[in-house]
């Protein structure tokens, strides 16, 4: 396995941010929609790291912006990451993917990292990012295969602005044949999934009227309910699964997804459901 690590002390400057921690993190919180979701090229997402470093320094000193790139036949990946705290650990970090579908480099997430100035950026069959503790913050697969629902029976599909209550027929520990119900009754063993919009979130929107789509699964069995999902984005036939590992499900209780404002969340295909007291292999 090729394996490819890059490790950065981010250098400190001098000048004292006019803001206290936590306001300069809730404040950097808001900058960080400065960076675009989309560009076209790398030079792009330097130029608006470094244009969101001098924001918040509020000084035009030359920014210090470190970034790594790592590309295969499967995935290109980018990340940017500067220090603007000045006697405070932490730094933003922004990795964008490419999407050769649309040509266009798109961003995957955009974070401060409290308690580290140092960075660890290591390629491999894995992207991982870790802090100056070799702590993980961030992971990605390098190898994501898409998915066909067509191959896959026992599925509940629904898209962007849909509520489905669905029963099944139980064999054991599976739910299978997946079917609407009518009834929408807590004490009825069914599953209530809903794909909406929301503007709702812990952190300022990008612009007003911005909305972020969410998932809402509730379990009204009486059993920890385990599933798989796929996710497709708008103008793109692919399916990628939601997470890893199977979310778990308590009795009586509600999973939630929500993604980034702006992600086109189109349609979520929902499989593989399993009752247990115990996580299924």
């Amino acid at each position: 396995m090729f394996m490819f690590s890059i490790r950065v002390a981010v250098a400190i400057g001098l000048l004292a941010l006019p803001l206290s921690v936590g306001a300069a993190e809730n404040d950097s919180l808001q900058e960080q929609s400065s960076v675009p979701k989309e560009v076209k090229t790398t030079a792009e997402i330097v130029k608006a790291v470094e244009a969101h470093h001098r924001d918040l320094m509020g000084v035009v000193d030359p920014p210090n912006v470190r970034t790594a790139q790592f590309k295969t036949d499967e995935i290109q990946v980018f990340v940017a990451w500067h220090s603007p705290f000045s006697g405070v650990k932490g730094c933003f970090v922004f990795v964008y993917l490419f999407d050769a579908s649309k040509n266009l480099w798109t961003k995957e997430i955009s974070k401060i990292v409290k308690g580290t100035n140092d960075l660890s950026v290591e390629f491999g069959d894995k992207v991982i990012l870790r802090d100056e503790d070799g702590k993980v913050f961030y992971t990605h697969l390098v190898t994501v295969p898409a998915i066909d629902p067509a191959t896959i029976k026992d599925k509940v599909s629904i898209q962007l602005g849909d509520e489905l209550i669905t029963e099944f027929h139980r064999e054991g520990n599976r739910l299978l044949q997946p079917a609407k119900s009518k009834v929408a009754d807590d004490h009825q063993a069914t599953v209530v999934m809903k794909l909406e919009l929301t503007s709702a979130s812990p952190f300022p929107p990008p612009r007003e009227g911005a909305t972020r789509p969410f998932l809402s699964v509730v379990n009204n069995f009486d059993s920890t309910l385990y599933f798989r999902a796929l996710v497709r984005q708008k103008g793109s036939s692919l399916f990628f699964e939601l997470s890893e590992e199977a979310p778990s499900l308590a009795a009586k209780s509600t999973f939630l997804k929500c993604w980034d404002f702006d992600t086109a969340v189109e349609e979520v295909v929902l499989y593989d459901f399993k009752l247990s007291n115990e996580k299924p292999e």
